[in-house]
Order: structure tokens, then C-alpha cells, then sequence
């Protein structure tokens, strides 16, 4: 976990996963730049490639876009309103 202020939350969730009482969803809020981004790709590694196999691609994948669990969903950008 790259931010201090987060390492509590992100562990609460790595001992629900580890218990097997991961939600199957999680909603980030908070102000802009606080690492909420960052956050989210921290977790999805761990959920995504902490139990794969060394020899197992997922962590290529993870970091090329390429890995077909994982879909990251933003808003447009300069959308006008129609």
C-alpha cells in the first residue's frame, strides 16, 4: 500500500478476504488525490494475483490492461449534456 493513511483500511480488507468475507462490492469516495486510484489497484492485485501461481501471467496482465477480471470504469471527461 503506497499511502500511510490508507495501510489500515486496506488491511481491514485483506483479513476479510483472508476470512472469506470480502464484499462483492466496495465504493471509494473521498476528496481528489488522496490515492483512491491507487488504492483500488492495490486492491485488485491482491484479490486478482496474490493466490496465482509464480508462473501464472495474471500480474502481467493486472498491469497491461490485458486481464480479463478487471475492468476499470471511469466517468467522461467534458461530457456535455445533451
Amino acid at each position: 500500500m503506497t499511502y500511510p493513511w490508507l495501510q489500515e483500511k486496506f488491511d481491514a480488507l485483506a483479513q476479510a478476504r483472508e476470512a472469506g468475507r470480502l464484499t462483492h462490492a466496495i465504493l471509494l469516495h473521498g476528496a481528489e488525490g488522496v490515492g483512491k486510484l491507487d488504492f483500488a489497484y492495490d486492491l485488485a492485485r491482491m484479490i486478482l494475483v496474490a493466490d496465482a501461481d509464480p508462473d501464472d501471467k495474471k500480474e502481467r496482465l493486472l498491469e497491461t490492461g490485458a486481464e480479463p477480471d478487471f475492468f476499470h470504469l471511469t466517468l467522461l471527461e467534458n461530457k456535455k449534456d445533451a
